[in-house]
């Protein structure tokens, strides 16, 4: 349903630009006799006065102020990768040196043995 309301939406778009083929007009006709509120949206969107009110918010956007939204967030996503990139070398690092410890600390600690388990031991 919505790939179809993105569909509609582009053939709008295509309808207000002039770019528009015959075949999509034919289907863009078809969708607004299915329904009247669909001629009516389609009429509101067509009408001078959203169109006047679209090309106000267009020029009253600030690109530059857009823009530098963008780069703090591709900055924020590059310093997450490059962190991440630093944990799994310091993961690298620290899982060898724990297995070490743990495996010396294992040999340093005298076991003591009844002779139950020695003779276990020996055979």
């Amino acid at each position: 349903m919505i790939k179809e309301y993105f569909h509609i939406a582009h053939l709008i778009s295509r309808h207000l630009s002039g770019e528009v083929t015959p075949e999509e007009n034919r289907f863009l006709d078809k969708w607004r006799k299915e329904s009247k509120s669909h001629e009516q949206l389609f009429q509101k969107i067509c009408s001078d006065e959203h169109y006047a009110q679209h090309e106000i918010r267009k020029m009253e956007f600030d690109s530059q102020a857009g823009w530098r939204g963008v780069e703090v967030r591709i900055k924020r996503v590059e310093l997450r990768r490059r962190h991440l990139k630093l944990l799994r070398y310091v993961a690298l690092f620290i899982a060898p040196v724990l297995i070490l410890v743990f495996a010396l600390q294992d040999i340093s600690v005298p076991h003591v043995m009844d002779d139950n388990q020695f003779l276990l031991y020996l055979f």
